[in-house]
């Protein structure tokens, strides 16, 4: 417990980055693209991303699901993004969004997006 938001202020780093496994994949793709593959028993939590439209022809669509191994679950919406603009997740040590247990983290698009995410693997409850 901290007693002052200037403790709070100066912890921040020592909390945000506690050693819980926070790890990062690559963002890069069209169409269905799988950003972090699915891990048995263990749900993606999405902590931070950035995700750049670099479709120049027509507005880029984003949308970041769930895929169990039937039909995918969107987990965003479809998200519209201008071309060569970002879609940024800052970080959120509670998360963002996570996938079920057992599933993968993708993103479908109508467009080319690059990019990165941190993120970790829970364990499922």
């Amino acid at each position: 417990m901290v007693s002052s938001t200037t403790s709070v202020v100066t912890d921040f780093p020592n909390l945000a980055y506690d050693g819980r496994g926070q790890k990062f994949a690559v963002v890069n793709g069209s169409g269905t693209t799988v950003i972090v593959a699915a891990v048995t028993g263990m749900k993606i939590r999405l902590l931070a991303g950035i995700f750049n439209s670099t479709d120049n022809s027509t507005p880029p669509v984003l949308n970041i699901q769930t895929k169990p191994s039937g039909t995918a679950v969107s987990l965003t919406g479809q998200m519209s993004a201008q071309n060569n603009v970002n879609i940024v997740f800052p970080f959120n040590p509670a998360g963002w969004m996570e996938t079920d247990a057992g599933d993968i983290f993708q993103m479908a698009t109508t467009g080319t997006f690059t990019g990165c995410v941190v993120y970790e693997e829970v364990a499922a409850e």
